[in-house]
């Protein structure tokens, strides 16, 4: 079990198979293609969180979020989210 706290204060944990998943890679892989639309790029990195943290924890992710930021949980916090965590996974 992998686990960490945001720089935001959000804390979450995740089973380290979650990132050994071909589902999680290939979206991950739309997410950081330049080349691929936009569009598709926000949408897959919305699924990756999923993937990685369950629906339950990406929900409270998202309400942890919204709390700061007038109900809304905006692109770029969740951009800068995803690579937190992403870059936590290296570690």
């Amino acid at each position: 079990m992998k686990s960490g706290t945001l720089k935001n204060g959000f804390s979450y944990q995740y089973d380290e198979q979650n990132a050994d998943d071909m589902t999680f890679i290939e979206t991950l892989a739309v997410v950081m293609d330049d080349e691929e639309n936009e569009v598709v790029r926000l949408a897959a990195s919305g699924k990756v969180l999923g993937l990685l943290l369950g629906k339950k924890q990406k929900a409270e992710l998202y309400k942890h979020i919204a709390k700061d930021h007038g109900g809304r949980v905006p692109l770029a916090v969740m951009n800068d989210v995803l690579g937190e965590i992403m870059g936590a996974e290296k570690n």
